[in-house]
């Protein structure tokens, strides 16, 4: 299972707009990239072309980078294997040090002898520094605060929220957010269990994929209300009647249909909220279906800690649930979201997405 001291899987894609050219800027937007503030941390975060467009984002604790230094080559590799041009280095640490004595300085530069390094910064607190730049009229040897009402911070704050990104306080917020229900919450979903296991037994999937559907469809509308929520009966059929396979498969083409293309970004924001509580009313081991579904919706968002905390529930419960041994390989693999929709494109039965 992938170690949780690994964020494994691409970084959400920016806006348009956001650019990375200050050292402020690159330590303002990891977070967002990320989806948590990270701590005691290397991420590397692969750029390319003429717009340094931003692409794959990996972390690693600092821990692991001492204990295994190697695996910052591999890191390097999987930005390079996922079109990366150029690395931007981010080092999260309390480490204490001034220029020209910034901590971790022997890491930036076995970096820089691996990778191509655009730039480098040390975030301290709310404090960072570039290693690249020792020019003092833009990088004082004080640093440079990351003040979230400066204008550079707060656009690139709004410029996320415009598209739903939001960053949580850390990695364990990201992972809490999939944890199944606990308390008279589980008690009334293992009340009507059995009733909703007879009730899908009775029912071939030619049956049963007309009701998912139409539920389906009313749910997900809803659901583009932040505020919606699934009422219990529907939701604990609904998760039973996933373990169908061609029902599981029917739901799955009706997303990619439903959320591909720029207009699709609500639409499969609704997707993810319902499925987020349908996999969290599911009680292990009845949870493979629904959280591997799930884990797909958060990891072409590019969400790879949501994505890998979901499939680590549903491999927990049945560890040779194939679609997830299948997404957790990509996931390990650091395959990016466009690669992981091919390959969706070419397992459905009718080309969908």
């Amino acid at each position: 299972m992938p170690r949780p001291s690994k964020s494994p899987g691409p970084a959400s894609v920016p806006p348009a707009r956001i650019g990375l050219s200050s050292p402020v800027q690159l330590a303002a937007t990891i977070p967002h990239l990320l989806g948590f503030r990270p701590e005691s941390s290397l991420v590397l975060v692969g750029v390319s072309g003429p717009r340094r467009r931003v692409g794959l984002a990996l972390r690693l604790d600092l821990a692991v980078v001492d204990a295994r230094p190697r695996t910052v080559e591999g890191l390097a590799e999987r930005i390079r294997l996922s079109g990366g041009e150029q690395v931007l280095a981010a080092i999260f640490t309390d480490e204490p040090g001034l220029p020209p004595d910034l901590p971790r300085s022997g890491l930036v530069a076995r970096l820089a002898r691996i990778a191509p390094l655009f730039e480098a910064v040390l975030v301290r607190g709310a404090t960072c520094w570039s290693y690249l730049c020792d020019d003092p009229r833009c990088c004082p040897s004080a640093g440079r605060s990351i003040d979230p009402d400066a204008g550079e911070v707060t656009r690139i704050d709004a410029e996320f929220a415009a598209v739903g990104v939001a960053v949580l306080r850390d990695r364990a917020a990201v992972v809490a957010q999939i944890r199944p229900v606990r308390g008279d919450e589980a008690t009334a979903v293992a009340a009507r269990l059995p009733a909703a296991v007879s009730w899908v037994q009775a029912r071939p999937a030619p049956r049963l994929e007309p009701w998912v559907m139409r539920h389906l469809e009313r749910l997900v509308t809803a659901y583009e209300d932040p505020r919606a929520s699934v009422d219990l009966p529907t939701a604990v059929r609904m998760l039973v009647a996933l373990w169908v396979t061609p029902v599981r498969d029917r739901v799955l083409i009706a997303w990619m249909r439903q959320t591909g293309g720029s207009d699709g970004m609500m639409r499969g924001e609704a997707w993810r909220r319902l499925f987020r509580d349908i996999a969290r009313l599911a009680p292990p081991p009845m949870d493979a279906p629904a959280c591997t579904l799930f884990a797909l919706m958060a990891y072409r968002e590019g969400n790879g800690v949501l994505a890998d905390a979901a499939l680590t529930r549903a491999l927990d419960g049945t560890p040779d649930y194939s679609l997830a041994v299948t997404l957790q390989r990509m996931l390990a693999g650091q395959v990016h979201p466009r690669q992981l929709m091919r390959w969706l494109r070419s397992w459905s039965p009718d080309g969908a997405a």
